[in-house]
């Protein structure tokens, strides 16, 4: 019995030891480590409920809608409507259609009379084209500017040489209904220009007179050759009896008279020279481009007269389309 005591006491040291190794960690670094960071893990979750909420995004409050009265509205309201009556007023004022009140013509082509700041109306036909000449040696600054682009082709095209070389746009457009403002800047004017397409005629070619030039050039050689030369009438020979019809302008007529050859028109002691008046004669109704000298100079106390060879029964002095004045003979 003593025998089986002894043997047995070293199988169960045995499995003591076993039962230990099993219950016991055998890595006890990796233990530690995963100790922690679980407690990291924990205290990062309570100090992220913990911190405080982030402040809201700043929102502009809405602008409250303008309280006006009933009288300030209408009152605003009136003021609008005044403006655009007085733009749409000056804007109609120099607006230039190709009427024979505003336009000369030689052959098939039209003729504006230049003033700055007007608005030209040229027709273009669907699959034709509309020639724009300018004055010999005045050239384009840049490129055409125009409000349509894209139905429209404009190109340019240059004729003559040296002093006589011409400049030339021509416009065409893809199809009728289309307008097309145009910007022209030359190395002497510019030119506002308003280009519509229609469907069954057109304008071959469009140009321009420039009274202020002619004026310039007049006025030079007067101030040469003819300043204080007296003009020379025969007394007897004088016709007074005109009419002198239209507006309070500064350049209308002090006095017109003929000698049975040549007719004199004796203009304002102030004329200047921008407000210089173009002269058509009116024959069977239509204006004509008529020849003129210019004699003297207006320097305050007398004006210069113009000289026309030969006696008309009717003449119109015109600055752009509406403001003009009216001569007959009786």
């Amino acid at each position: 019995m003593q025998t089986m005591k002894t043997s047995l006491l070293p199988l169960l040291l045995l499995s003591a030891g076993i039962a230990n190794a099993q219950t016991t960690p055998q890595v006890p670094a990796i233990t530690s480590a995963l100790n922690d960071n679980t407690t990291a893990a924990a205290n990062a979750t309570t100090q992220a409920n913990n911190a405080p909420a982030p402040a809201p995004a700043y929102v502009a409050p809405p602008v409250p809608p303008e309280h006006v009265s009933p009288r300030v509205a209408k009152a605003r309201s009136n003021f609008d409507s005044k403006q655009r009556a007085q733009v749409a007023e000056y804007v109609g004022q120099a607006r230039q259609v190709p009427t024979s009140a505003s336009t000369a013509n030689v052959g098939g082509q039209t003729i504006f009379t230049y003033r700055p700041g007007a608005l030209y109306t040229i027709y273009v036909g669907a699959g034709r084209q509309t020639v724009i000449d300018f004055q010999p040696g005045e050239q384009l600054t840049g490129e055409v500017n125009g409000s349509d682009t894209v139905r429209w082709l404009i190109s340019q095209v240059t004729s003559g040489t040296d002093a006589g070389e011409q400049v030339h746009l021509v416009l065409k457009a893809v199809e009728p209904g289309l307008t097309n403002d145009l910007f022209i800047a030359t190395n002497r004017r510019t030119y506002l220009v308003t280009a519509r397409s229609v469907a069954d005629w057109s304008m071959p070619s469009v140009s321009w007179q420039y009274p202020l030039d002619t004026w310039k050039a007049q006025q030079a050689v007067a101030a040469k050759r003819e300043a204080v030369q007296p003009v020379a009438v025969a007394p007897d020979a004088l016709h007074f009896n005109y009419d002198i019809k239209g507006g309070r302008y500064s350049w209308k007529p002090m006095q017109v008279f003929d000698d049975g050859a040549q007719t004199y028109i004796r203009m304002p002691a102030t004329l200047n020279a921008t407000d210089a008046p173009a002269l058509f004669l009116i024959e069977k109704g239509e204006p004509l481009l008529v020849n003129y000298r210019v004699k003297g100079v207006a320097n305050g106390t007398s004006g210069p007269t113009y000289i026309v060879d030969r006696v008309f029964d009717r003449a119109e002095l015109r600055v752009g389309a509406k403001q003009t004045i009216t001569i007959r003979r009786r």
